[in-house]
């Protein structure tokens, strides 16, 4: 492999590589700013991908999550339809698609404007391979036409490869982050209540079964949840208010012990 490509190749794995409170946006922006200052000829990247069903082509949404400060080439979620051109074309059919001229353009009516706005001659876009999300597309553009020729794919399709293990890496990230704090949440959850049953049990002289049918009842009743009750239970053993507590969840909580009984 040429050593330009194997080095920037590393250094993609480095602007990939996934940082304290990243999340996918903030590394495909890395990339598209990367992308930009090394694909000869590029002036513009943007990556898009499907937000939803819309229309009846069966493509659904489109939106541009990096590079969408250029608007006339950029997709948004609030399009009653994506735009026709070689984004949405790529995004759907899984297939690059190359305009080497706008000018010359004929395959989307509306397309060659939208690059004139915009200052572009020509453009590459092409389908971002990832597992957990069905369309992303990768374009760049340039403001000179015949300017993504075939010696520059091989550069084009690293910074996709990348993109799109991004993507993948990011919504896994973020996907086992959320359930380390509801594992974390429900260990905290488990322990203040087993602590409250304790108490319940030492103070009510019953079982473990029971002590927590308490706690249920008292939830259901007061239509909170049952690690508050616990936790209100174990913060007044600790101050030394626990009849006080008892006394007030056990008022007018059907099948709970009387308060005579909660504070024999």
């Amino acid at each position: 492999m040429n050593e330009q490509v194997l080095s920037l190749a590393h250094e993609l794995v480095e602007i990939g590589r996934l940082r304290e409170n990243d999340d996918s946006a903030t590394v495909l922006q890395r990339l598209v700013q990367r992308a930009k200052r090394t694909i000869p000829g590029c002036d513009h990247v943007s990556v898009t991908v499907r937000v939803g069903d819309s229309g009846d082509t069966g493509l659904g949404g489109l939106e541009t999550v990096a590079g969408d400060e250029v608007p006339s080439v950029a997709h948004s979620a609030s399009e009653r339809e994506p735009w026709p051109g070689p984004i949405a074309d790529a995004a759907r059919y899984r297939e690059p698609r190359r305009v080497d001229d706008a000018q010359t353009e004929r395959r989307w009516a509306d397309f060659p404007y939208r690059m004139a706005q915009a200052g572009f001659r020509s453009c590459l876009a092409l389908p971002v391979p990832t597992d957990r999300h069905p369309q992303v597309c990768f374009a760049l553009f340039s403001g000179e036409p015949h300017q993504f020729s075939d010696h520059a794919l091989d550069l084009v399709l690293l910074f996709a490869l990348q993109g799109g293990a991004a993507i993948d890496n990011a919504s896994l990230y973020s996907d086992a982050r959320e359930l380390v704090g509801h594992l974390h949440e429900a260990l905290i959850t488990r322990e203040i209540i087993g602590r409250s049953k304790g108490i319940l049990m030492q103070r009510l002289s019953c079982d473990d079964d029971t002590a927590f049918d308490i706690l249920r009842r008292i939830s259901q009743h007061h239509n909170i949840k049952v690690r508050e009750v616990a936790n209100d239970i174990a913060i007044a053993q600790e101050r030394g208010e626990l009849d006080a507590a008892l006394g007030r969840w056990f008022t007018d909580s059907a099948g709970a012990p009387q308060r005579d009984g909660a504070a024999g």
